[in-house]
């Protein structure tokens, strides 16, 4: 039997040594090719994510930005319902109609005059705008030619703007304003008032002037009538004389045909049935003319007696009746006159003699 040699275990030892370290490396390599993998697909994930939050923030900023989380109410006042409604919805809100109306002085009725939330507040998208209707204005304007309708078509007017009509039973007097028609109301024609206000109405009773109407040669009692039919009362009665028949009017105050106030009271005079009498004045002295002009303007017939005297010409001598005396008007009074001075007119007649007298 051969002997073995005695290096032999280690060269098997020797083969085995150098295979062992080939397997290792292989699956080393292996090792480090997933290491490898497990690294990018962990770069890979974290890429993603980065990639994924850098993505989201920018859609977030940009839908933002895009869509705002509020928005202004738009202004829709004015617009009739439906454009309202259409700008409303466009807008992003959800459209709500407030059943009640309103008045507005300054919105036509039926559009819209107000919104809430207010044109112009921010508000959510998608957020609910209340929307209130006109309803017309809460006041109207009482037309200016009432006055001098009659009271039907005066009523159609007013009824005609919401108002209500009530006729009020006084009269008031008018000089322009025909007896029957309106000529006045309360308020007045051209008035603000609000809507479904009552207006009252008053008749005229037609001019409140009258003329004075001649009450000359009537008694008390006719010219109480007379006056009493045209609006006048009859006033203070006085006596004067007066040669016209006792008890009848001679004069009036106002006069006829003069223009006064319905309820005026007339006075008057009545005759005495005595002649008026006047005082002669002192005239004596005075000049013909002045002397004569005044006894005329008493009432008086004046006649000139012309006489011979030592006083100037024209001058008055006397008076007759005398001065103080009282006469009836239109009665005669004479007066008496001077010539002036008559020296010589009578020495031719007697031959140079002069008369002595006897």
């Amino acid at each position: 039997m051969a002997a073995v040699p005695s290096h032999a275990p280690a060269a098997v030892m020797a083969a085995t040594s150098t295979s062992l370290p080939a397997v290792a490396t292989e699956d080393t390599a292996n090792e480090a090719a997933k290491a490898r993998k497990r690294r990018t697909a962990i770069i890979a994930t974290v890429l993603l994510i980065a990639l994924l939050l850098i993505g989201g923030s920018v859609w977030a900023l940009t839908r933002g930005a895009a869509e705002p989380k509020s928005i202004a109410v738009p202004n829709v006042v004015g617009l009739t319902q439906a454009e309202a409604k259409t700008q409303i919805e466009q807008a992003g809100f959800t459209w709500e109609l407030n059943p009640d109306k309103v008045a507005s002085d300054t919105v036509a009725e039926g559009s819209v005059a107000s919104t809430d939330p207010a044109a112009g507040t921010q508000a959510e998208k998608g957020a609910t705008v209340r929307v209130t209707i006109s309803s017309g204005p809460d006041s109207v304007t009482l037309p200016d030619n009432l006055v001098g309708m009659s009271p039907d078509d005066a009523r159609k007017a007013i009824e005609a703007l919401g108002l209500k009509w009530e006729l009020d039973s006084s009269k008031v007097a008018s000089d322009t304003v025909p007896e029957g028609k309106v000529a006045q109301t309360n308020p007045s024609p051209g008035s603000k008032v609000k809507a479904g206000q009552t207006i009252r109405a008053y008749l005229s009773s037609g001019s409140d002037q009258v003329d004075v109407p001649d009450l000359s040669g009537m008694t008390q009692d006719q010219a109480r009538s007379t006056l009493k039919g045209v609006g006048l009362e009859l006033g203070n009665v006085t006596s004067v004389d007066s040669e016209k028949e006792k008890d009848r009017i001679v004069e009036q105050d106002p006069a006829t045909g003069t223009k006064v106030k319905k309820g005026t009271a007339i006075g008057v005079s009545i005759s005495s049935g005595k002649a008026a009498q006047v005082e002669i004045p002192t005239v004596v002295g005075m000049g013909r003319e002045d002397a004569e002009a005044q006894l005329k303007a008493l009432g008086l017939t004046v006649t000139i007696e012309e006489v011979a005297g030592n006083q100037p010409a024209g001058q008055v001598l006397s008076v007759e009746p005398g001065e103080g005396s009282k006469v009836e008007k239109n009665s005669t009074v004479k007066l008496k006159v001077s010539k002036g001075s008559q020296k010589g007119n009578n020495g031719g007649n007697n031959n140079g003699n002069t008369n002595t007298p006897k």
